[in-house]
């Protein structure tokens, strides 16, 4: 068998509702598919014991998220794993058909994603290439990354780590050990960003330093750092720009037809320019 999909959970019933139904729909299914939940209380388990498509689970106590996703690992009788966790979703029926057969050669196979934040959606696709400046700077989606089952028992998770183990992982084994890297031409999963890791960003950042220093030396964790800084800096700036243009927009439906279709275009083109020369 090729692939093992993996949920981790813990009392977290509404995103087991969302994600397990996009597990047992694909229409590939010749795949192991393993739940780990932490000892839920909130109607997890017994959601979880009633779904004949799951063909291991536990519900027990353990040490947080990158136990829970080591006990899964040791548990996969796969070449890969796909972590799809509670919440998250398979972006479509046809997921696994399109990508199981293009697995096999490569480490690491990494497709992309939406990134849901409220009512906003943004797709992204994995580099067709890795370098150590995107790793120092960027993190590929873990719902959409074929990792292969073996690479992971040799480098498990680091379990100290709250929020980073998945991205240290990758940053280990392909720069340290030489792991294969290759892009996947879809979108593989639906990644809604109310989790740890998108919450607790300086967290995050204190985490990805230390790892990165480990990996990389403290010359490029410290360029990596402050390339991120920059980044999240024209983030945010962005961010601020379409806030303003948001409230222009309603400012200009509530006008007149004419001098309202005049203020949108005036505010388009003031904004196009802006983001073509800052």
């Amino acid at each position: 068998m090729t692939l093992t999909v993996i949920t981790i959970n813990y009392n977290n019933l509404e995103g087991l509702r969302r994600t397990v139904p996009t597990v047992v729909a694909q229409t590939f299914q010749d795949f192991e598919y393993i739940v780990i939940d932490g000892g839920s209380t909130d109607g997890s388990r017994e959601y979880i014991e009633h779904e004949p498509r799951i063909d291991y689970w536990v519900s027990e106590h353990d040490h947080g998220i990158y136990n829970a996703m080591n006990k899964a690992v040791a548990r996969a009788s796969s070449e890969y794993c796909l972590f799809m966790n509670s919440g998250d979703m398979f972006f479509s029926p046809m997921v696994l058909e399109q990508c199981v057969p293009l697995l096999g050669e490569a480490d690491f196979c990494a497709g992309g994603a939406v990134f849901m934040k409220g009512q906003e959606a943004r797709t992204w696709m994995p580099p067709a290439s890795m370098s150590v400046g995107f790793i120092l700077v960027n993190s590929l989606c873990h719902q959409s990354l074929f990792t292969r089952t073996s690479l992971m028992r040799q480098h498990p998770f680091n379990e100290s780590h709250r929020i980073m183990s998945d991205w240290e992982q990758f940053a280990t084994c392909w720069h340290l050990h030489h792991a294969s890297y290759r892009s996947l031409p879809s979108i593989v999963s639906i990644y809604f960003m109310d989790g740890i890791s998108s919450t607790q960003k300086g967290l995050a950042a204190r985490e990805r330093a230390q790892v990165a220093a480990l990996v990389f030396g403290h010359t490029a964790a410290s360029q990596g750092s402050q390339a991120e800084q920059r980044m999240a800096a024209r983030e945010n700036k962005n961010l601020g720009r379409e806030a303003v243009l948001r409230n222009k927009l309603r400012h200009a439906m509530d006008m007149k037809p004419l001098a309202r279709d005049w203020k949108i275009v005036r505010n388009g083109v003031k904004f196009l320019l802006k983001d073509l020369f800052g």
